[in-house]
């Protein structure tokens, strides 16, 4: 019989480590987590799409996209467009799409087929930053969302790594 790991795997797809609100709070949180109580349980990595300058120091392991493909953990994305791109990716056993803004609405062109591709889809797991965006996806997309605020990590591991919790 092989042997079963307990490590839960989990990442977060990420566009790039840039000076943003979304990524200062996402790499501030994730250091203070690995700097202190790091769960041995966890296989954790973000994976980013564009290389950039470190604007602060990163203490968690980090990929190149390319990789996320045949990852077999929890994906979490961080984006729009990272969202619907992990529809592709055959490796991921768990896909969530966290909602910081309500990106929707910026699109200077809306494609309703490619957008409730994302918004609608039964294997993703939407997550939202606030009980507004939560209201508005449920109002406008006619869909369920877990609400975790700013990147708490507690509540994001409790939600993609249910197992582990």
């Amino acid at each position: 019989m092989p042997f079963k790991s307990k490590i839960q795997k989990w990442a977060l797809l990420i566009h790039k480590f840039e000076p943003t609100e979304q990524i200062f709070k996402l790499v501030y949180n994730l250091n203070r987590r690995f700097e202190t109580a790091r769960n041995p349980l966890e296989d954790f990595v973000v994976f980013y799409d564009v290389p950039a300058p470190q604007f602060m120091p990163i203490l968690f392991p980090i990929m190149q996209m390319a990789e996320a493909w045949s990852f077999d953990g929890s994906v979490t994305a961080t984006n729009l467009q990272l969202g619907q791109r992990m529809l592709s990716f055959p490796g991921p056993k768990q896909k969530h799409y966290y909602m910081w803004d309500l990106e929707w609405t910026l699109l200077p062109n809306k494609n309703y087929e490619s957008l409730a591709n994302v918004y609608r889809n039964s294997h993703i797991n939407l997550l939202t930053r606030a009980p507004s965006h939560h209201k508005m996806v449920r109002d406008v997309w006619g869909a369920e969302s877990t609400i975790v605020e700013d990147f708490n990590l507690e509540a994001l591991t409790t939600v993609v790594c249910p197992k582990v919790h």
